[in-house]
């Protein structure tokens, strides 16, 4: 709604593979059912106007950003099965150390997708 007419989904078609589209599909149609939008053409930039003061957005958003050390990302031993799909990492952060999943932390970049595809809700993320 800011005026983006591209995005990335790459990461997703990786971990959930193709069907992700369906659920975007229809997730948007939805939401445009719900908001009286015929089309994503009427959605595009719609909020932009709203956005008076660009170096006082800028700085808002800088607000925003949450400095990499200080958010915090976990394997719980107990959890851990050992079935490797955390090890898609992109950074190439995880690894597998005897039957574990064992992340460094210089690679990683805290993006969570290893929270969200861990079946057993063994990687956890926190601030």
């Amino acid at each position: 709604m800011c005026g983006a007419t591209l995005t990335a989904v790459c990461t997703s078609v990786i971990y959930n593979g193709y069907g992700v589209f369906k659920g975007m599909i229809n997730g948007l149609e939805a939401f445009w059912e719900r908001k009286g939008y015929k089309s994503v053409q009427d959605i595009i930039g719609i909020v932009t106007p709203n956005i008076q003061d660009l170096k006082a957005f800028a700085a808002f958003v800088a607000q925003k950003v949450v400095p990499k050390d200080a958010i915090k990302i976990t394997v719980d031993l107990k959890k851990c099965n050992g079935c490797k799909k955390c090890n898609a990492c992109n950074d190439n952060a995880i690894r597998m150390y005897r039957g574990i999943a064992k992340i460094n932390l210089k690679l990683c970049q805290r993006y969570g997708v290893c929270t969200t595809i861990c079946p057993k809700g063994a990687i956890t993320i926190s601030s």
